[in-house]
């Protein structure tokens, strides 16, 4: 299993200062903090993200597995947004939806 820890942005994300983006996330942010996560499988293993402690926690299970910690709000938000891209637009193709949409689309993956 590969672990490592990351307190720092990723090169190439910018946080996003839309008032309206910010809110969404900190509700995802409260939301984890008190319980709620995100899951995926298929047939090759899965996916869960959730917060434990102080830190916020991807782990990739199965074939491929792995362990990162997030220490910053920042790098986590960072790394949910890379994880969801792909599928946060897989049914708009060819548009690409706004931050906003995004945003809703992965909020909407709480459980």
């Amino acid at each position: 299993m590969i672990a490592r820890f990351v307190g720092f942005l990723k090169p190439g994300f910018k946080v996003s200062t839309d008032p309206d983006v910010r809110a969404i996330q900190r509700e995802i942010l409260a939301a984890m903090r008190s319980g709620k996560r995100f899951a995926t499988c298929h047939k090759e293993g899965g996916t869960n993200i959730r917060f434990h402690g102080s830190l916020f926690v991807i782990s990739n299970y199965g074939e491929d597995e792995s362990l990162e910690r997030y220490s910053s709000e920042d790098s986590f938000l960072a790394a949910l947004r890379k994880f969801y891209d792909c599928e946060s637009r897989r049914d708009i193709h060819p548009r690409r939806p706004s931050e906003i949409e995004v945003w809703k689309y992965i909020q909407g993956q709480l459980f």
